[in-house]
């Protein structure tokens, strides 16, 4: 459920605040715990269940809790965009982390 929070984290620490969707889930382990069988291909796709979770990120963005949606970020051709509010989010957010 938090997936979204650290790949704006992930986002906001490029210049550009950019990332194209195969470098997000690349970089995502390295922030967060991959649950035990999510990286197992689907029954039914070529890809892992984990790569789909971060697909949907993008797909669901009309979904009333989606980070695009919210204003966090924007969908750009080949993945993500972190927007000012996304960057102000993760100020906060990770504060005691950064």
């Amino acid at each position: 459920k938090d997936l979204w929070k650290y790949a704006l984290l992930i986002m906001v620490q490029r210049s550009n605040m950019e990332i194209n969707t195969s470098d997000l889930i690349a970089e995502l382990p390295n922030y967060i715990r991959i649950p035990d069988g999510a990286e197992a291909n689907n029954s039914s796709r070529t890809d892992s269940k984990f790569n789909q979770v971060v697909r949907n990120l993008k797909s669901h963005k009309d979904s009333a809790t989606n980070f695009i949606r919210l204003g966090y970020a924007q969908g750009i051709p080949s993945g993500f965009r972190a927007t000012e509010k996304g960057r102000q989010f993760v100020l906060e957010f990770f504060k005691d982390q950064l």
